[in-house]
């Protein structure tokens, strides 16, 4: 967190930070929109559960981070995304290389 702190001074000396409010805003609402989330299969007290946390949601959720990274790798070309609808859901995954 240390090093988080000390990056965002940085950035925020080189860029004022209030100039990229609405652009991280917009940025956020469009990746929320489609709806790519982080699954985990994990057994809790002996009951199979599949968790979803979003990419990046709208709060301080710290999982936000990952997600900005993520996204960022997928637009680089090393991810790839896909749709997957089913009877009762749809998941929009992402792929791990």
């Amino acid at each position: 967190m240390q090093t988080l702190i000390a990056a965002m001074a940085i950035l925020s000396s080189v860029v004022p930070t209030g100039s990229l409010s609405s652009q991280h805003e917009q940025a956020s609402l469009d990746v929320i929109a489609l709806n790519t989330t982080f699954i985990q299969w994990a057994t809790i007290n002996g009951t199979n559960l599949v968790l979803h946390q979003p990419m990046v949601s709208t709060n301080c959720d710290p999982w936000s981070f990952i997600g900005w990274m993520t996204m960022y790798e997928w637009v680089m070309g090393q991810h790839e995304v896909y749709t997957f609808e089913g009877d009762f859901d749809i998941w929009t995954l992402m792929s791990r290389h």
